[in-house]
Order: C-alpha cells, then sequence, then structure tokens
C-alpha cells in the first residue's frame, strides 16, 4: 500500500508521495462529490442495478457536459 496524499510542508522527515495516484484520487473525490448533488443517486431511488448504472452514467454525461 502507499500513500496518497503529499506529506505537510512543516513535517520533519517528509515522505515520498506519488504525484500521479494524487492527482486521480482528487479527480475521483471530486467526482463522487459532483454526483452527491444528484438526489436519486445519493438516496438509492433506483432499486435495479441495471437502472443506477443508467442514471449514474447519465449524471457522468451531465458532469462532464458542465
Amino acid at each position: 500500500m502507499e500513500a496518497g496524499i503529499p506529506p505537510r510542508a512543516h513535517r520533519i522527515a517528509p515522505r515520498g508521495c506519488n504525484r500521479f495516484v494524487h492527482r486521480d484520487r482528487h479527480l475521483i473525490e471530486c467526482f463522487f462529490g459532483a454526483i452527491k448533488h444528484y438526489r436519486r443517486i445519493f438516496s438509492g431511488f433506483e432499486k435495479l442495478a441495471r437502472n443506477f448504472g443508467g442514471f449514474l452514467r447519465f449524471v457522468s454525461a451531465l458532469i462532464r457536459l458542465r
């Protein structure tokens, strides 16, 4: 396992951090934050996995087109 968060600037012995992993992690966290603005996703109105996946793709397209 590898740390994906960069160390603080005032740390005495700074540990290494993979910047590519951190960038990807940040994009994913921002995406999940944007998805939570859509009520049908976070409250689980869709009971079937097929419907949930379809709506998730739809919301992803809306976020991408912003």
